[in-house]
């Protein structure tokens, strides 16, 4: 293991700014070190996200990723319970699912899920990661735009695949460990109606391949008016099925599914299709962490102890923890 230096030398580069990454930088940023947060998208959250759709009444947004958050471990579900009291976090009971466990969403959009997380960093949005390069004793980014760094220490938490890619080159063993993972894609649509549709319930899980899951976005606690939006999910057989179709074909196909599941004729006034190609972990890889001390690199994602935000939040947490104590 390479010899500890002083805390205050160290700047750590987290890759990802969804649940894992977000928990890793704060865990880090904890421990008296400096963390940034680098992630392809606009905005910190991942899979926590919200899509822009334009319909004929003006600009709506909806929940296109993960739907709400469940805690079974003490540890999240005080993080929720937190949240909540600040306002930024509610419990959601929609008609149509069973009382069985405590859902929560984020308020008044899915990333307030994050909390505090995010701003404990440097944040380098709208930046896509191509390689990890060695410089000195520590670790730079290749990116598409300048490069970062140097870097005493660098973890990834881009989905299973991505992580792999960067890994390969520099720690086969944690590229290896990554490669066990086993991802499922989700396609998920946005629908909006002119007119509301009355099916009998807000949120519900259909069985219908094309529309696993269902939600009347305006149901959500703190929602913005949105007018009759819907969130549809489909499978995962089904989304690899359609998993290189056209994005127009498949919110269309997906407005066919959500008619059928509520008995309606009524379609959407507007549309819009996401493809997560790597949304649902069907196989975790484990352990809980990847770390390599003597390199300083880790790898953490809910693909390791999956699947969800709350396993997300445990891995990257872990991770940041873990690679703080290199530094000790």
């Amino acid at each position: 293991m390479a010899p500890p230096m002083g805390r205050a030398q160290h700047r750590l580069a987290v890759v990802g700014a969804g649940v894992a990454g977000c928990a890793a930088a704060r865990a880090i940023a904890g421990a008296g070190l400096a963390v940034t947060l680098v992630d392809k998208g606009r905005v910190p959250g991942g899979r926590l996200s919200h899509k822009r759709l334009q319909t004929p009444a003006g600009p709506v947004t909806g929940a296109i990723g993960a739907q709400y958050a469940t805690a079974t471990s003490a540890r999240f579900g005080a993080h929720l319970a937190a949240l909540a009291q600040q306002g930024l976090a509610a419990q959601w009971c929609p008609q149509g699912l069973e009382p069985d466990r405590a859902r929560f969403v984020g308020v008044p959009t899915m990333p307030a899920l994050l909390g505090e997380m995010a701003p404990h960093a440097e944040l380098r949005m709208q930046t896509r990661v191509a390689a990890l390069a060695r410089a000195g004793d520590g670790w730079r980014l290749a990116t598409d735009r300048a490069p970062l760094g140097p870097f005493a220490a660098v973890l990834v938490t881009a989905p299973a695949p991505q992580a792999q890619a960067l890994l390969q080159p520099v720690a086969p063993r944690l590229a290896e460990a990554a490669g066990a993972a086993r991802l499922s894609p989700c396609w998920s649509a946005l629908l909006w109606f002119e007119e509301r549709l009355e099916p009998g319930f807000d949120a519900a899980r259909p069985g219908h391949p094309a529309a696993a899951w269902v939600a009347r976005e305006g149901a959500r606690p703190g929602a913005a008016p949105c007018g009759d939006l819907w969130v549809v999910q489909a499978g995962p057989e089904w989304s690899a099925a359609h998993l290189e179709a056209d994005g127009d074909a498949v919110a269309t196909l997906m407005a066919e599914a959500l008619a059928v599941v509520c008995g309606t004729r009524a379609r959407p006034a507007a549309r819009r299709a996401h493809r997560w190609r790597f949304a649902l972990v069907a196989e975790p890889a484990g352990p809980d962490t990847l770390t390599d001390p003597e390199r300083r690199l880790a790898a953490a994602g809910d693909w390791l102890c999956g699947p969800g935000i709350e396993a997300a939040f445990h891995a990257g947490e872990a991770a940041g923890r873990a690679m703080a104590g290199w530094f000790a």
